[in-house]
């Protein structure tokens, strides 16, 4: 089973090879997460670490994912608040509060700029749902 890395990585979709973003590079709580291609040089809005539970943005150093379906960066509450508190498995990132809910991409699209969603897993390991979590 892959573990998460200790420093810094990157989150890459299975579905589509992009990487989860922080769109247009913004560092405000509730800016979205999407998914992208790599790039190299100035890219810590595609950068993260991961520190007791939460993922941690490089660029905005604001952590994990919540706001409903559409994921987005939010400041880091309580260590308890399992809500936003993630884990990772089997190329699955879930949450603590349900470990039945996933990072997806959001219906399957492989476009640039898709978003990220929290959605329930899916039977079966669809591809939309499986992550890889890269060193940099």
């Amino acid at each position: 089973m892959p573990e998460i890395p200790t420093g810094w990585f990157v989150i890459r979709s299975e579905l589509n090879g992009m990487v989860a973003d922080v769109k247009d590079g913004y560092t405000n709580p509730g800016d979205p997460i999407i998914t992208w291609p790599k790039q190299s040089g100035d890219n810590d809005n595609q950068v993260w670490r991961y520190n007791n539970g939460f993922f941690i943005n490089k660029r905005s150093g604001l952590g994990s994912f919540g706001a409903g379906a559409i994921t987005a960066q939010v400041k880091q509450d309580s260590p308890r608040n399992l809500q936003q508190q993630w884990g990772y498995d089997n190329g699955y990132v879930f949450s603590h509060a349900d470990t039945n809910l996933v990072l997806d991409v959001d219906k399957g699209a492989t476009e640039s700029g898709a978003n990220v969603i929290i959605y329930g897993q899916k039977d079966g390991g669809s591809a939309n749902q499986k992550w890889k979590l890269e060193p940099v």
